[in-house]
């Protein structure tokens, strides 16, 4: 089996290290190196450095130091026997309709496309329900509201801040708007369905997605139950 701490320790001896010094050094860039190679090591006398014709391992030419060794190359090449295509791993959407959550996490960040700031809220699901090909979606799953938080185009300074405003008075109540105490409140969110479409600016094709079309405080009968 392919052990990278003889290969590292053979580049080293190569490299004009006695046996004993390559040993360590080989320990030292790998962390594999084995207990016995340095009581064996150790044991014996430092010896002249061979050539790279003499050592049953050698460095392939490529690798020009210890740290370009590759790790893994005793791993086996397995097929499991069955497909994969896209449409089996791509994020489940779910049906419209009106949901009882939790607020999960809430982080600032920048848009992929125009890297405008932003604030994502994800929302985790309190009851199971179905995605829109009427597959089980469990409670937990978690759906992200993206708010800008800068205007542009149409976007007003002012419509950013109803929504946050929104979303603070549904978690929170009234009081001034801050994301300290949103984490964990349970909130009604309505899921809306966008279909899939094509951005006519930049020609990037976009699958069906989920958006969240309003945040709303929680029914009570929600409230009670969790």
């Amino acid at each position: 089996m392919f052990d990278p701490s003889q290969q590292l320790h053979d580049y080293f001896v190569q490299k004009g290290y006695s046996d004993l010094e390559a040993y360590h050094e080989a320990n030292k860039v790998s962390g594999r190196c084995p207990p016995q190679w340095l009581h064996r090591a150790n044991q014996q006398t430092e010896r002249t450095p061979v050539s790279s014709a003499d050592t049953k391992h050698n460095m392939p030419e490529e690798y020009n130091s210890p740290a370009e060794v590759p790790v893994g190359q005793d791993s086996e090449i397995i097929d499991l026997g069955f497909d994969v295509s896209e449409a089996d791993v791509a994020r489940p959407v779910i049906r419209n309709g009106n949901y009882n959550a939790t607020i999960s996490y809430v982080r600032k960040g920048v848009s992929s496309q125009k890297g405008i700031p932003q604030l994502l809220i994800g929302y985790r699901l309190l009851e199971p329900t179905k995605d829109l090909q009427g597959k089980d979606i469990n409670a937990g799953f978690t759906i992200n509201q993206r708010i800008q938080l800068q205007p542009s185009g149409k976007l007003t300074q002012e419509m950013i801040q109803d929504r946050l405003k929104r979303v603070h008075f549904a978690a929170v109540g009234p009081g001034r708007v801050t994301t300290a105490e949103w984490v964990g409140k349970h909130v009604r969110i309505r899921v809306t369905l966008r279909e899939p479409h094509r951005d006519e600016a930049t020609g990037e094709e976009y699958d069906a997605s989920n958006d969240i079309g309003g945040v709303y405080p929680p029914p009570k009968s929600a409230e009670a139950e969790a």
